[in-house]
């Protein structure tokens, strides 16, 4: 929030990727004024179903400093099927493909801080998805249909809790579908933008 207020922001469409789909819900019940439109993309509600991706067969990928992060990306953000594979591939070309203005890779205590907020995020303390009812804002919901990071059932919790919420789940596609699914992804969250 600080952020769009020291850009002088007033009004802002937003896209919440995972973590940043959580981050979007806070702000936008906080500071409802701030968002015109909301997109939420492979994140779930306050006391999800397994937000918190403390499991241990993810906790055995993250934690892997042997295997390369391409590797990891095809474990955790696409689905087992060859199809899912093969668009995995072609995202990991399409990010080795950027020489300049890289992303800065996460190191262990942002990762650590990361999970320690979803975890606090899966313990909600009041009565399930109350706060949802509370954001009346047009909101896209999209997901995988096998997302394993923060399971696909999170996004069906959204968009029925969520009072005026539209629901996209993309076949074939787990927790990286925005990525194996980006031209209808992209078209989707166009057209929602786009409406009056």
């Amino acid at each position: 929030m600080r952020f769009l207020d020291a850009i002088r922001l007033t009004q802002v469409d937003v896209l919440g990727f995972s973590l940043g789909g959580m981050v979007a819900q806070l702000i936008a019940l906080r500071r409802p004024a701030l968002f015109r439109r909301i997109i939420l993309t492979g994140t779930g509600p306050e006391g999800g179903v397994g937000v918190a991706m403390d499991r241990p067969e993810l906790l055995k990928i993250f934690v892997d400093q042997q295997m390369p992060m391409s590797e990891k990306l095809l474990k955790l953000f696409f689905a087992t099927t060859e199809t899912s594979q093969s668009a995995a591939r072609e995202f990991v070309q399409r990010l080795a493909q950027r020489i300049e203005d890289k992303d800065t890779p996460t190191n262990a205590e942002a990762a650590g801080a990361q999970l320690a907020a979803m975890s606090a995020w899966e313990k909600s303390d009041g009565e399930p998805y109350a706060d949802l009812k509370k954001i009346t804002h047009p909101v896209l919901v999209t997901n995988g249909n096998h997302d394993i990071m923060i399971p696909t059932v999170n996004s069906l919790m959204l968009s029925e809790h969520l009072p005026n919420a539209q629901l996209i789940i993309y076949p074939d596609s787990g927790h990286g579908s925005l990525f194996q699914h980006a031209g209808a992804f992209t078209s989707h969250v166009s057209e929602f933008l786009d409406r009056k």
